[in-house]
């Protein structure tokens, strides 16, 4: 079994780590949450469901993500994400 805070897929850190996310739902008290950075692609949607809050999700680690290299990047991070459903 692996440890929580093990990383997802290798070379890829916990942006794709289904216990760290299942971790993250468990909060409570929040009137929101906002998350940034690379994550795989259903996350925001899950969270939002499960923790019964507004979840502002930021792609990559820009916040306006102008950057046509960065969307790329943050993109091509999530693909093969999208069956990570928690």
């Amino acid at each position: 079994m692996r440890d929580w805070l093990e990383r997802g897929e290798e070379e890829r850190g916990l942006g794709d780590n289904l216990h760290v996310v299942r971790a993250l739902s468990n909060i409570q008290g929040l009137g929101m949450l906002e998350i940034s950075g690379y994550y795989a692609k259903h996350w925001p949607a899950y969270l939002e469901e499960k923790m019964g809050v507004p979840v502002r999700a930021k792609d990559g680690h820009n916040e306006e993500l102008n950057d046509e290299m960065l969307l790329r990047k943050f993109r091509e991070y999530q693909q093969g994400t999208e069956d990570l459903v928690p």
